[in-house]
């Protein structure tokens, strides 16, 4: 038997709860967690939707099911960078991400106003302040942004698209030429013609191995990393599979376009800084 004064024995045996000054000061304190928690992912939330409005533009050809997975890296992306540092980055880098940060403020401030600290049932976001704050962001103009971000995607792509056209004349010329040298082979001994064979097989690999190793873009960086995925582990990446079981490309590169609408957004419209060192990051989450 319990003989803490601030413990009453509930109806089932071995069951207690708290009553007394103990018990109000953990239910306040843990009432406390939860406003601040909602505080944060209020702010949380309405940065992420912010750079979704703009991503949303750039791949507004995708389907839903794209645009939410493009929604899933604006929150994974707010996470991990924190929503202070991009408020701060918003109000200093340019007239239209502090534009947008007015209208993320004022959102927080117009929702946050109509909370009671006491009343857990208002931590939420009603419809109206979320429609009031779509309503603003699609009065900051982030026509321009949205055109150089869709330009280099395209850009990306059409360079990913002539690079594997190339290869493939480069790989039908090897192999041409190759099969020329095999072709000219007089040697009457087979011991040698077999050698010979074996050396030009090996010279045209070499030469094959060197446009493999080309140096490819971020775009076709990003398609090459999920092919693999879906050729290693079908399984697990079904969605990467077509129906016949080779791999769906068709849907790896509409997850690459928004994947890289995502990272060009973010480098574009100067939301952070991307170098060297997060694209290798974010090459490195997908791999």
């Amino acid at each position: 038997m319990y003989r803490n004064q601030y413990l009453i024995e509930n109806a089932r045996e071995g069951e207690y709860m708290t009553t007394g000054p103990e018990a109000r000061y953990f239910e306040r304190r843990k009432l406390d967690e939860k406003f601040d928690n909602f505080a944060s992912s209020l702010k949380s939330f309405l940065v992420s939707e912010s750079i979704d409005f703009i991503l949303n533009k750039v791949i507004d050809d995708k389907s839903q099911e794209l645009k939410r997975a493009g929604r899933s890296l604006c929150e994974s992306f707010v996470e991990e960078i924190g929503t202070s540092t991009l408020i701060r980055r918003f109000e200093r880098e340019s007239c239209m991400l502090a534009e947008m940060a007015l209208v993320v403020n004022e959102a927080y401030d117009n929702i946050m106003c109509k909370v009671d600290k006491n009343d857990e049932l208002t931590f939420t976001i009603k419809p109206s302040d979320r429609k009031d704050f779509y309503d603003k962001l699609d009065d900051v103009d982030v026509t321009h942004v949205v055109d150089k971000i869709r330009q280099r995607c395209c850009d990306a792509t059409t360079e990913y698209i002539q690079n594997n056209v190339n290869d493939k004349l480069d790989f039908e010329e090897i192999a041409a030429d190759a099969q020329e040298k095999i072709d000219k082979i007089k040697e009457k001994s087979q011991e040698k013609r077999d050698a010979m064979v074996k050396e030009y097989t090996l010279m045209a690999k070499g030469r094959a191995d060197v446009v493999r190793c080309r140096r490819k873009n971020i775009y076709e960086s990003m398609v090459n990393i999920l092919a693999s995925k879906a050729i290693k582990n079908p399984t697990e990446y079904s969605q990467f599979v077509a129906e016949s079981g080779s791999v769906d490309y068709d849907r790896i590169v509409d997850v690459a376009d928004v994947m890289y609408g995502f990272l060009e957004t973010v480098n574009t419209a100067r939301i952070y800084n991307v170098d060297n060192r997060y694209i290798k990051t974010v090459l490195e989450s997908i791999a």
